[in-house]
């Protein structure tokens, strides 16, 4: 191609300015790969999280009854129209502390369900038997604890917690993650930690959970 004057000045002034040019190339070069990082990873992430909610088969709505919650609201609750599963479910908040310590959590204890919000296994297995349970991951790496460790469980209150769970005594059977609760950050001021064990632990049906 035929050099022109204006191409022998581009030159000239690229030459001339070297750094200055290098320094505008990059920046451009760092923000279009930004830009189109964040573009890609938005998609990504939707992704990751809907495959990840579908393999555990995370609830879509939680209905909760402060007075608990009959199975005849569950019935109700199934002829609804698009409701594709009903499960019951319970929880409830306490005090626990590890047996051989004298450090106490705020926890909250749920009944693990048998289709729906599927616990993620990490280490051990799921509790089978009255007074085992399992614990969230982030809480058992904060507190060491492992599998065999036996935590005892209180209202924090004068309230006997065995009006609200069978037992106060648990077995550690394994750790693992739930997707209803891939972050705590949110529920952090009042619950340090997460705990499930067998629906048999509680006496009635307190929370819903439906898709």
């Amino acid at each position: 191609m035929k050099k022109t004057a204006l191409h022998k000045d581009i030159y000239r002034t690229i030459t001339g300015t070297l750094p200055r040019f290098l320094s505008i190339f990059f920046i451009v070069v760092l923000g279009v790969a930004f830009y189109s990082g964040i573009r890609v990873t938005q998609k990504d992430m939707h992704i990751t999280a809907d495959h990840q909610f579908d393999g555990s088969r995370l609830m879509d709505v939680k209905v909760m009854g402060t007075l608990g919650i009959s199975e005849e609201n569950l019935t109700a609750l199934r002829k609804l129209k698009n409701v594709q599963s009903v499960e019951g479910g319970h929880s409830v908040d306490v005090i626990a502390r590890k047996q051989g310590s004298d450090e106490e959590h705020a926890i909250k204890v749920m009944g693990k369900t048998d289709k729906l919000n599927q616990i993620t296994i990490i280490d051990g297995k799921l509790p089978q038997a009255s007074g085992e349970c399992l614990v969230d991951e982030w809480y058992a790496q904060q507190n060491d604890l492992k599998k065999g460790d036996v935590l005892n469980l209180s209202s924090g209150n004068e309230d006997d917690l065995k009006d609200t769970l069978k037992d106060t005594t648990y077995k550690i059977t394994g750790i693992g993650s739930s997707s209803e609760y891939l972050s705590l950050a949110l529920e952090r001021e009042r619950c340090q930690a997460l705990l499930w064990c067998n629906h048999q632990n509680f006496p009635q049906i307190s929370i819903q959970k439906f898709i």
